[in-house]
């Protein structure tokens, strides 16, 4: 037997002893409350069996210390709490829901992802199991490709603050998987990634006249709600957003300067916070609008000019947007739709994209190029339509069914004289009456009770203004020649023809 060098003095050599078969040296120690360690240096040497015991000791250490992985379901709750600062409301809102481990109401449905996926660890998920929830939640329940990225993407930003916070994930998982269903490979993946899929303006302008008539009877602020969208190409937060001196309502009905200024939204009603594009912006205001305004203003009593011309959110109108539709006859139309009415009807009347770009408050141009192709590519032309004095280019959706053809105003040998109304303008059973059509057979606005206000919103440098468009509604509308369009003059206009923007 061969002999080994006795163990030397020392508390750095407590719990090593020599094993005396095969001379290797090990290392024991009682732990209080846990196991007892018992393992083999696998060194015959006193001075390599120390550092061996001193490296173990640490790791034992490190192991006591590092936190257990936390489930899925545990580590969104901290994310929620911890890492929401820099949403909008709508966004948290958003978020919350897509996140949730059960319905958040009780008409709700219960999302999709921790349900499927909160009970694994953060470090047991895998892009294996990410392709089996897609096939599952995504492919058989009939979920858009969209709705499925939405997902992915609140369950990515999750798994990078876990990286952030260094609790031993290193590599995300939803990554590759994002990647691969982002791919527009195949017609049903191209078609759910067109930009302008959703678009669905309302195309006819009888459907148009029958939703303004359904929206005047449910009252002025429903009225006023519709034509934001419709005449202003106003987005449902920016609607809400909008404040009375953020009205500017001109001289007269002539004065081209009349806008809105844009710089508040409030996203479902809620909080106000700078628009979406970020930036504030003039919007062209048609005439009509301004007279529902003006009347909506009078109604209200002169209201503070810091007060809301909507007060109320997109809830309260919900059930009252339902009426109008059926009303109307116009099947299922979103509040949006009003939106993209107003963009693809000014585009098929000639207006450039450039300017449409700028009403709508869209980053650049190539957004509302993507959105709008449709009505971009010149199919089914039409001629363009012809601006009257005074009128801006939103004014071309009131007059939209009067001349289909030529989008022009018919002339005939009264329109010489300028103080004489045009013949189709004249009541057959009163001359002395201006009535709404050839018909004669539509009235003045039966709400423009004060003379004052029709006075307001009539033309004043134009001596005839032709009321009515629709029963129980009317507009005021210029009887005169019209002028040809263009939104970007080749030669600068002359100082008094600039409009005034609030705030210059």
């Amino acid at each position: 037997m061969a002999k080994w060098a006795k163990r030397p003095k020392g508390p750095e050599y407590r719990g090593l002893s020599r094993n005396p078969k095969n001379g290797l040296i090990r290392f024991e120690r009682d732990r209080q409350g846990e196991k007892r360690i018992s393992c083999s240096t696998k060194t015959t040497s006193w001075e390599e069996a120390v550092e061996f015991k001193r490296q173990h000791l640490e790791d034992l250490k490190l192991q006591r210390t590092k936190p257990t992985m936390p489930t899925l379901a545990e580590f969104v709750r901290r994310f929620l709490r911890e890492d929401t600062d820099g949403w909008a409301a709508t966004t948290r809102q958003d978020r919350l829901w897509m996140l949730a481990e059960r319905k958040l109401s009780p008409a709700g449905k219960v999302p999709p992802l921790l349900p499927h996926l909160g009970h694994y660890r953060l470090d047991e998920i895998s892009s294996s199991m990410l392709y089996g929830w897609w096939h599952e939640e995504v492919r058989e329940k009939g979920r858009t490709a969209k709705t499925g990225r939405e997902y992915l993407g609140a369950l990515s930003r999750v798994f990078n603050y876990a990286i952030r916070r260094d609790i031993g994930i290193t590599i995300n998982p939803v990554t590759p998987v994002r990647r691969e269903y982002a791919q527009k490979s195949g017609k049903k993946a191209r078609a759910e990634s067109d930009p302008g899929k959703d678009v669905r303006p309302i195309e006819d302008p009888a459907a148009i006249e029958r939703l303004l008539d359904a929206a005047t009877i449910m009252g002025l602020a429903v009225l006023v709600y519709v034509l934001l969208a419709l005449d202003a190409g106003l987005r449902q937060a920016e609607a809400l957003g909008l404040r009375w001196r953020h009205v500017g309502f001109g001289v007269d009905a002539n004065d081209t300067s009349r806008h809105l200024w844009i710089e508040e939204s409030r996203p479902r009603g809620g909080k106000a916070e700078p628009p979406k594009s970020g930036l504030s912006r003039p919007v062209e205001l048609s005439r009509r609008l301004r007279v529902a305004l003006l009347e909506y203003q009078l109604a209200c009593g002169s209201p503070d000019p810091d007060a809301r011309v909507l007060p109320f959110g997109p809830s309260k109108f919900r059930n009252q947007w339902a009426q109008i539709c059926k009303r109307a006859r116009v099947g299922h139309v979103r509040y949006k739709d009003l939106r993209d009415t107003y963009a693809s009807q000014l585009l098929t009347a000639g207006v450039k994209l450039g300017h449409i770009s700028e009403q709508l408050g869209h980053g650049n141009v190539a957004i509302t190029a993507r959105h709008y192709a449709r009505w971009i590519s010149g199919k089914g032309y039409r001629d363009p339509m012809r601006l009257c004095p005074g009128e801006v280019p939103a004014d071309f959706l009131a007059r939209l069914e009067t001349a289909p053809d030529s989008h022009d105003i018919p002339m005939s040998e009264a329109d010489s004289d300028p103080t004489l109304p045009p013949a189709w303008a004249v009541n057959e059973s009163n001359p002395e009456v201006l009535g709404g059509g050839p018909s004669g057979t539509r009235t003045l606005d039966p709400r423009v009770k004060s003379a004052g206000l029709r006075t307001n919103t009539c033309s004043k440098s134009v001596s005839c203004t032709v009321w009515g468009r629709s029963g129980g509604r009317s507009w005021p509308r210029l009887a005169s020649r019209a002028t040809p369009y263009s939104p970007v003059p080749d030669s600068p206009r002359s100082p008094e023809d600039q409009p005034q923007w609030a705030g210059e």
